[in-house]
C-alpha cells in the first residue's frame, strides 16, 4: 500500500484493524473491514450522484493499490442477470434473470468468469435493442419458436418425400 496516501484517520482505522486481529483473531477483523468499506460506499453513493459516487469509489480504489491503474470495464459495471432483472423491475418492466439469461447466451453478448455470466449496461442495451436485419430476425425467431425453421420443414419433406421409380 503506498502509504504517503494514508491520511491520519486512515492510519487510526488500519491500527483498530490491526489490534482487533490480534484480540478477536483476523476473521473478526476481516468482517468489520468489509463492513467499514461497504458502509463507506453505501454513503457515498446515497450523498452523491451516481456519476460522482463511481468516479469517487474509482479513485478511493486506485488509492489503496486494489485495482489496477487501467480499471476494465468489466470490474466497475458488469453485473449477473438477476441483478439487470431487478433494476429493470423496479423501473416497471418485468423481464426475469432467465430471459436475459437466454437472450445473452443465445446472442453470445456477455461476460463468462468461471461459471458465472455477467452483463455490462452497454451489452444489456445490445440485447434489448430491435435488429431489424435479417440476421436480427432470424435470432428473434429461433430465440421465439421453439417449431422448426421453413427451411429446416423443406428439407425434411424433401427427404421423406418418396422418389419415383424409373420404369
Amino acid at each position: 500500500m503506498r502509504d504517503q496516501y494514508l491520511n491520519d484517520d486512515v492510519r487510526s482505522g488500519l491500527r483498530k484493524l490491526r489490534q482487533l486481529a490480534i484480540d478477536q483473531g483476523e476473521p473478526a477483523a476481516f468482517l468489520d473491514a468489509v463492513n467499514t468499506v461497504h458502509a463507506g460506499l453505501r454513503y457515498i453513493k446515497e450523498v452523491r450522484d451516481e456519476k460522482e459516487a463511481k468516479r469517487w469509489m474509482i479513485e478511493l480504489f486506485d488509492r489503496s493499490d486494489l485495482l489496477p491503474h487501467h480499471v476494465p470495464e468489466i470490474v466497475m459495471t458488469a453485473r449477473p442477470p438477476e441483478h439487470w432483472a431487478e433494476r429493470l423491475a423496479a423501473n416497471g418492466l418485468s423481464i426475469s434473470a432467465e430471459e436475459i439469461r437466454e437472450r445473452a447466451v443465445a446472442d453470445g453478448i456477455l461476460f463468462r468468469i468461471g461459471g458465472e455470466i455477467l452483463l455490462t449496461p452497454g451489452q444489456l442495451d445490445e440485447l434489448f435493442q430491435v435488429d431489424n436485419t435479417s440476421e436480427g430476425r432470424a435470432r428473434r425467431a429461433a430465440r421465439n419458436d421453439r417449431r422448426p425453421s421453413a427451411a429446416f420443414n423443406r428439407v425434411m419433406a424433401r427427404l421423406k418425400k418418396p422418389k419415383p421409380r424409373a420404369r
